[in-house]
C-alpha cells in the first residue's frame, strides 16, 4: 500500500484498506498526501471493534446511504 501512495502524485482519493495495512505509517502517509482511507474492522478485532462500536453509540453520522433493491422477487434494504 505504501508503495502505492508514494510518488504516485494521487489526491483526493479514498484508499479502502484491511486489517494488513491498518498501521500508522500507512494512514500518516495517506493523509499526509491529501487523500483518504477507509478501513474495515471485523468483530473478531477486540481491541478495534468495541470502541468503534461504543463510539457509533453516542456519534450522529455526518452523512447516510440507503439503497433498496426490489430484483429477484425480494427487497433487500441496505443502510450505510
Amino acid at each position: 500500500m505504501q508503495e502505492l501512495i508514494r510518488g504516485r502524485g494521487l489526491e483526493n482519493k479514498t484508499f479502502t484498506l484491511d486489517a494488513l495495512d491498518c498501521n500508522k505509517q500507512t494512514t500518516q502517509m495517506i493523509i499526509k498526501s491529501k487523500n483518504d482511507y477507509l478501513i474495515t474492522v471485523k468483530t473478531n478485532q477486540i481491541k478495534l471493534s468495541n470502541p468503534l462500536k461504543n463510539l457509533a453509540k453516542v456519534e450522529e453520522p455526518i452523512s447516510r446511504y440507503q439503497e433498496i433493491d426490489k430484483s429477484h422477487g425480494r427487497q433487500i434494504s441496505a443502510k450505510n
